[in-house]
């Protein structure tokens, strides 16, 4: 079984994630799809929060982005390891998880 791999993002920061959809090395469209990213607090419940995205970078080369406001960090219970699941849906609403990966919400340094 391939290692699950972990995302950090750092509460306060609020930098879009650029992600490429690929099969096999090669990036594919998600155009007309909506990407459901989910956090949940175990890996198949506990959702804390569901971010809908239907409007993507480069759509045609299977880039898309995600961002954690403040708020979304705060909802999502602040730092700590959590699991981010991607649920892609098509034009006729079929369902397909895309990617699943651990996602650690750390706090960031102090800058003086």
């Amino acid at each position: 079984m391939a290692s699950v791999k972990t995302m950090t993002v750092y509460a306060g920061d609020t930098t879009p994630i650029a992600v490429q959809f690929k099969q096999g090395g090669v990036a594919y469209s998600i155009a007309g799809q909506t990407l459901h990213w989910v956090v949940s607090t175990e890996e198949t419940t506990g959702t804390r929060l569901q971010k809908d995205i239907s409007s993507h970078d480069d759509a045609a080369n299977g880039i898309s982005s995600l961002t954690f406001s403040a708020s979304d960090i705060t909802t999502i219970g602040g730092a700590g390891l959590y699991w981010l699941t991607c649920v892609k849906e098509n034009g006729s609403g079929e369902l397909l998880t895309v990617a699943k990966l651990r996602l650690l919400i750390a706090t960031r340094v102090a800058v003086t």
